[in-house]
């Protein structure tokens, strides 16, 4: 089971916020395995402790790097497929590349992007925004894993 987290809560996550507790909590207990690679990744390094928190994770095998060639790959292919509403063709890109099908994510036009079929298929992406959420980490797929 796969989740991508987008910049736009990386503040929230350390300490969590309400909201980012509980993917914090799941991703601890291993219900989820984050995915991490290329703008994403350096996107949410921005941070500090973020940058720290994410190379605990992958030494502790609770993040997954996804090699940046993937997700260049198939962020040259979203044009072919359809026009973006966002300005995250690297969140679609990883999303494709790793098979993850669940956002943690409080952008709008991304979300539209990532529950697009035409995007983000079999299944569908699903976007976590919130604790009210926190249903959607039980059911976090990570197709071909």
């Amino acid at each position: 089971m796969c989740l991508i987290i987008d910049a736009n809560v990386a503040a929230d996550l350390l300490p969590p916020s309400a909201d980012a507790r509980p993917v914090v909590n799941a991703i601890k207990r291993r219900m989820v395995t984050l995915v991490i690679g290329g703008k994403n990744t350096e996107e949410l390094s921005r941070n500090r402790e973020v940058r720290r928190w994410l190379a605990g994770l992958v030494r502790a095998n609770l993040a997954r790097p996804i090699p940046a060639a993937d997700i260049e790959r198939e962020e040259s292919i979203l044009p072919t497929l359809g026009r973006l509403r966002s300005d995250d063709p690297h969140v679609v890109a990883l999303a494709r590349a790793s098979g993850a099908r669940l956002l943690f994510s409080k952008d709008k036009a991304l979300a539209q992007d990532f529950k697009n079929r035409e995007f983000v298929s079999e299944p569908t992406g699903s976007v976590y925004k919130g604790r009210a959420h926190t249903r959607l980490l039980s059911r976090a797929v990570c197709r071909g894993n």
